[in-house]
């Protein structure tokens, strides 16, 4: 084999590595840590809830209208992002960089969320890192699971 074939099978393998280091990237699911903050009895009907929101800092008034029981709570908006899950507990909380929702090009991505298969009638509120994520609009049940 020549000097000159060498670099090409080299440049080739490293070009190939490459992009298959980048999807491995791309599609590859970041776990999220989270803590759960605060739990309560939902106030009404269970069933006119979705699985899980993420709490926006214009939402945090209709927070507190979900359970009588949750408690004032110290929300840091600038560090932290909030998720609540309703009438299940969240087990497992992953993205990744292409879970975005499949029909509009919204700026966010939609999360693996694993549920807890035994319905508590509460929401649970959690605290994450700052993280660009929200529910699917099209499919509010896209990338729920449960164990």
């Amino acid at each position: 084999m020549t000097v000159n074939r060498k670099n090409r099978v080299l440049i080739i393998t490293l070009l190939v590595l490459s992009i298959l280091t980048a999807c491995i990237v791309v599609c590859f699911d970041h776990s999220i840590e989270f803590k759960e903050i605060a739990n309560g009895k939902l106030a009404s009907d269970s069933s006119e809830y979705v699985y899980y929101e993420i709490v926006r800092e214009n939402d945090l008034s209709d927070i507190y209208r979900f359970s009588d029981d949750i408690s004032e709570y110290d929300f840091d908006f600038d560090n932290h992002s909030y998720i609540i899950s309703f009438n299940y507990e969240i087990v497992d909380l992953s993205y990744s960089l292409i879970s975005g929702p499949i029909f509009h090009s919204y700026d966010h991505y939609v999360p693996n969320v694993r549920l807890l298969s035994t319905n508590d009638s509460l929401c649970h509120i959690y605290e994450i890192p700052k993280i660009n994520i929200d529910i699917d609009p099209d499919d509010y049940k896209r990338n729920v699971s449960f164990v």
